[in-house]
């Protein structure tokens, strides 16, 4: 596999940029989940999120090792999130299956994430999970949309969640 170019200035601001964004996301998400009680980031985007952080901190090397810094901060928020989904989520779902099983379904959906997202990183040469990242970007976009419309309310979101995500 050929190695990634070097990143460049812009490449490292836009990185710290998105670093911080979502680091506001993160904690805007906790708080109004916790207000709500509920949660705020939906079950699959979670899953891809903790993949994709745990692939960029532990499996492959970051550009620099101050963004190593920036996974873990990532990471460490992701449980706190997952928190919140194990504590109100069960009384989210109307569906059977996913009250009884969304104990479960959570570390299946991170493995089947990880192993999708490895070989897409491999793939493409992709090792700084940059491409991969705004694609999960867009999903995650998506599925907050999904569930607001699947609530009919938006318990543990805000526009401003969307817009420090976006």
């Amino acid at each position: 596999m050929p190695e990634p170019a070097t990143p460049t200035t812009i490449d490292v601001a836009i990185s710290l940029g998105c670093l911080g964004f979502w680091l506001a996301a993160y904690v805007l998400i906790i708080k109004r989940g916790c207000q709500d009680k509920s949660y705020g980031m939906p079950v699959g985007a979670l899953c891809a999120n903790l993949a994709w952080e745990f692939l960029l901190e532990f499996v492959f090397e970051a550009p620099y090792p101050s963004f190593r810094i920036g996974y873990i901060l990532w990471l460490s928020f992701d449980f706190v999130i997952l928190y919140t989904v194990l504590k109100f989520g069960r009384e989210d779902f109307e569906n059977a299956f996913m009250r009884k099983w969304l104990l479960w379904l959570i570390p299946l959906g991170v493995i089947v994430a990880g192993i999708a997202e490895w070989a897409f990183m491999t793939t493409y040469n992709d090792v700084w999970g940059t491409v991969l990242g705004w694609l999960l970007d867009l999903i995650i976009l998506g599925s907050l949309i999904g569930m607001l419309l699947r609530r009919n309310n938006s318990k543990g979101q805000s526009v401003y969640i969307a817009l420090f995500i976006l």
